[in-house]
């Protein structure tokens, strides 16, 4: 995702995030309790949630780098998933007050007719399904500082929605500080599933469909230069998937307290203190943090976008475009004709991440094909196949600008 001086040159000169940890300026006493689990033993969806699992896990460290919050972390997955571990690494999280719990859940779930939630029942094998519910209510009385849940549940496969519009601000440098205002500076919980009741949730070769629609919006608000917020990122991740009978859309509950500092829905630096703004309904009063219902969620749709402006054609969407096809020449510019990948494990390790940053970034089929050859080059060690894909992709994204920025 060799000399140690050519790929800081292809890397550093190319601007590309390679989510390098930048140290925050003074480490936290802080934890960021981690329980990730995935059905990666299902013969149907077992490779595409075991690549949900390696992006949830690397955002796991990254949070951890960047805000220096200590990680512990619990990964679940293969035959060990069962009710019992599960549950078991729910009980045993102990949070300090000022904590922060990540629970993610990738694999199959279900409804019962009796099932009187918004949330799905969690498909684990050998038990008879777990209630998402549940597992957010023992979350949300761990009352650590902020809580972030996701599951991405009931995944069948499907071919990936066309689309032109890719964001290329997954491709940028994050902002450590934009890491510590969404993950150390937050309060309260934001919890989210793949899909509304009678809903099937779907699965690309390459990971969840709502997972990577989150890992996208995530990207923006951490590469963005304006103040992350998870309103804004989870309006963003929340917009309906697919279309048709594959239609997802995703049911979301954000509940926060922003500390403060965190200018979390404006571009404007905060003035003098004034008088208590009362909260939107999706959020709490810090006395009253306990008392959420986590029933009490949000649908949206598609007319909750912030992204007009980087609609594809659009000024801003061909500016970007524009930078991201400088990045893509100053890299093919700076790569040698020769590297050992299977002993050079710092390049081959910042490539593969440099392939999750393009998967994520969004794309039509052929696009995603050309990116997952990139990501098998580097599996298989093979030099040549990826800059032979890396050419690839620089002549579509070449033929992508001629189509939609004139």
């Amino acid at each position: 995702m060799r000399k140690k001086e050519s790929i800081t040159q292809l890397i550093s000169g190319a601007c590309l995030a390679l989510l390098i940890a930048v140290a925050p300026a003074a480490l936290s006493a802080q934890t960021l309790h981690a329980v990730i689990a995935v059905d990666s033993a299902d013969s149907s969806i077992g490779e595409s949630v075991q690549k949900d699992l390696e992006s949830m896990t690397a955002l796991a460290r990254e949070i951890s780098a960047n805000t220096g919050m200590r990680l512990n972390l619990k990964q679940i997955s293969g035959r060990q998933l069962n009710e019992g571990s599960l549950m078991g690494a729910v009980r045993a999280l102990r949070p300090a007050q000022n904590d922060m719990i990540f629970f993610y859940y990738s694999g199959h779930g279900f409804r019962r007719q009796t099932t009187q939630t918004n949330w799905p029942v969690l498909a684990i094998p050998n038990s008879g399904g777990i209630e998402y519910s549940r597992i957010l209510s023992e979350l949300s009385a761990k009352n650590a500082r902020f809580t972030l849940a996701l599951a991405d549940a009931c995944n069948s496969y499907i071919d990936r929605s066309v689309s032109p519009t890719m964001n290329f601000r997954a491709f940028s440098e994050p902002s450590a500080n934009n890491y510590r205002q969404l993950f150390l500076q937050s309060r309260g919980r934001v919890f989210a599933t793949s899909s509304k009741p009678g809903q099937y949730s779907y699965a690309y070769d390459d990971g969840g469909a709502f997972t990577l629609e989150f890992m996208k919006a995530l990207r923006s608000e951490l590469n963005g230069q304006q103040a992350p917020s998870w309103d804004r990122m989870m309006r963003q991740a929340g917009r309906p998937i697919g279309s048709g009978s594959s239609v997802m859309n995703p049911v979301v509950q954000v509940a926060l307290n922003q500390s403060p500092g965190n200018v979390a829905d404006n571009d404007t630096p905060p003035g003098p203190p004034g008088p208590p703004t009362p909260p939107r309904p999706n959020q709490t009063t810090e006395d009253e943090d306990e008392a959420v219902d986590i029933e009490d969620v949000t649908e949206y749709d598609d007319s909750d976008s912030d992204d007009d402006a980087t609609e594809v054609g659009s000024e801003a969407y061909c500016n970007e475009l524009r930078d991201f096809m400088g990045t893509l020449q100053r890299m093919e510019s700076n790569m040698p004709a020769n590297v050992n990948l299977s002993r050079d494990r710092t390049r081959r390790e910042q490539l593969r991440r440099m392939a999750d940053q393009l998967a994520q970034m969004g794309g039509d089929d052929r696009y995603g094909a050309i990116v997952e050859r990139l990501s098998i080059a580097v599996k298989l060690n093979n030099w040549s196949g990826f800059r032979a894909a890396f050419r690839d992709l620089k002549s579509y994204m070449t033929g992508h600008q001629r189509q939609h920025c004139r």
